[in-house]
């Protein structure tokens, strides 16, 4: 009985700070708000996790793993290669963020305010690179697979995808779908010159 009451106190944290870190962003949300909305002390708090950073990753890994899902779900609907890796992009670059972009800047506020050097507490990276490397892999041909070798590729698709939401956040919004479609080409070896032919519905990509 009592770890059920345990586990009431956690979900119920878990939850309020899925609301404000949602509403607000990391920064602007503190424990004590977290706590108020989930009817604990702050103190509750910090018995389950040790610093509020702890708190976002347990509120954003779960969300942003059910979103690659989305993309890899979506994506196989795409019979072309071309169609399938742009549609890949647009979910990271465009649908992801905008379902709900103050979650989407959160991890990014937690990190920038880390002390230099400490490194990442959960291996939330590598393990979106992984099934990013692994949703393009199945969209490339055969003598192409080596660009996702390593997760390098991957890698670099979420660092846009940090550049992409933040620039949302502030309204400088570029032609994704431009973006996507260029790369999507570069990344099959072929001409640039088509890039806007095949447009993926921006929609279809939330």
């Amino acid at each position: 009985m009592v770890q059920v009451k345990k586990q009431a106190i956690e979900d119920a944290i878990i939850a309020a700070a899925f609301e404000l870190f949602s509403e607000s962003g990391f920064r602007k949300t503190k424990l004590s708000d977290i706590a108020a909305v989930a009817g604990v002390g702050v103190g509750n708090i910090y018995s389950y996790f040790p610093s509020k950073t702890h708190l976002l990753y347990q509120v954003f890994r779960p969300w942003f793993l059910a979103r690659l899902a989305e993309t890899e779900s979506l994506a196989l609907r795409e019979p072309a290669p071309l169609l399938r890796i742009q549609s890949i992009l647009m979910s990271l670059w465009h649908g992801i963020p905008e379902t709900n972009p103050g979650l989407a800047n959160s991890l990014m506020e937690a990190l920038a305010t880390e002390a230099p050097g400490t490194g990442k507490m959960d291996p939330l990276l590598r393990d979106a690179e992984a099934r990013i490397s692994a949703m393009l892999a199945d969209a490339l041909p055969a003598d192409r697979q080596t660009l996702v070798a390593d997760d390098v590729l991957s890698n670099l698709c979420l660092m846009a995808y940090d550049g992409f939401a933040i620039n949302r956040r502030i309204g400088d919004l570029k032609d994704i779908e431009a973006t996507a479609a260029l790369v999507a080409r570069l990344l099959l070896g072929e001409s640039p010159e088509g890039a806007r032919t095949s447009p993926i519905d921006p929609g279809k990509s939330r």
